[in-house]
């Protein structure tokens, strides 16, 4: 909000990018209005995510981060250590007056619009294109649509837990930080720079484990762009700031929580420990000797698009 507050006057937008995103915002409502529809029940990792929810809403303190935990030990997550997304959850309740269960239920009914509005975004400022705006959207509402997780979540896909940070991170944050981080990256701007570290900081603290994967993705365009143009150029230095917008917050929060990631036995399990967690997680998991990976089910779970793209992507690796 603020950064959009410091610019001076808004870029103009052409027609046919005004249409394109208001036939988005369009199809978006009856999605929305299906995902409230096949709301509930409460299922797998939801009970945890509402837990917290309702800890951070109902209690008058909670002493320490630590007390917003989910082990049965008491230790703390230290992939939800900074409650940041259950936190606004919670004030969602507090305000508007109604049960946390019911928040964690409905709300990501009401985020799919800006899921599918910030996917535009995304797809319009890599592309620089209306069109792949909407062939990003339609890719984003067709993987996340029709993706499973394990027997939950087949009504609507991931759309279901848009209200628990994974979900949220992988369909709000990363497409926010796609679409500041390649409109400063053509245009610059200190303004836009602070949206993109803002939006970083976001990451971060929602979901701490996800900002590598989204700095590879960048990291790939920096090289790419480096291999056909053959030499530096200012957008090759915009975009490096960029991927220290993202790396700089989560490199921060890393050092404040490695002492909480050495102390949980869920991150460094001993063997037994470890053979457990893979017999409850058999869904998902394959041990292959001593190393272990993921199963062809779990993949499948995917939906079928990531079914397509890994079958393509094999297919050319076979025939080059």
């Amino acid at each position: 909000v603020v950064p959009a507050v410091l610019k001076a006057e808004a870029t103009p937008v052409p027609r046919v990018e005004r249409r394109s995103l208001a036939l988005v915002l369009g199809l978006s409502l009856p999605l929305a209005g299906v995902v409230w529809w096949v709301a509930g029940p409460l299922v797998g990792d939801t009970y945890f995510h509402m837990g917290r929810v309702r800890k951070l809403a109902e209690f008058d303190t909670l002493g320490t981060l630590g007390s917003v935990n989910e082990f049965q030990g008491g230790e703390l997550h230290p992939g939800y250590a900074f409650p940041l997304l259950h936190g606004a959850e919670a004030l969602v309740a507090r305000l508007g007056g109604v049960d946390p269960a019911d928040v964690v239920l409905y709300l990501p009914a009401v985020l799919v619009p800006l899921a599918l509005v910030l996917g535009y975004g995304a797809g319009a400022a890599v592309f620089r294109s209306w069109a792949g705006g909407l062939a990003v959207v339609a890719a984003q509402a067709g993987q996340m649509g029709l993706s499973r997780r394990g027997l939950f979540f087949e009504g609507t896909g991931a759309f279901e837990t848009l209200a628990q940070p994974s979900a949220a991170t992988i369909m709000l944050v990363v497409p926010a930080i796609l679409a500041l981080g390649f409109t400063f990256v053509v245009e610059g701007g200190w303004i836009l720079l602070g949206a993109v570290a803002g939006a970083g900081f976001a990451l971060a603290a929602i979901h701490p484990t996800y900002a590598p994967y989204l700095a590879l993705v960048l990291g790939g365009f920096l090289l790419a762009r480096l291999v056909l143009v053959r030499g530096w150029e200012p957008a090759l230095t915009r975009g490096s700031l960029v991927v220290a917008a993202v790396l700089i917050p989560f490199g921060l929060l890393l050092v404040l929580l490695l002492p909480v990631v050495l102390d949980t036995p869920a991150v460094t399990p001993s063997a037994r420990v470890r053979a457990v967690e893979l017999g409850l997680n058999r869904n998902n998991f394959t041990e292959l000797g001593e190393w272990f990976g993921y199963s062809p089910g779990a993949i499948a779970r995917g939906g079928p698009l990531v079914v397509a793209g890994l079958a393509s992507a094999l297919g050319m690796t076979a025939h080059p």
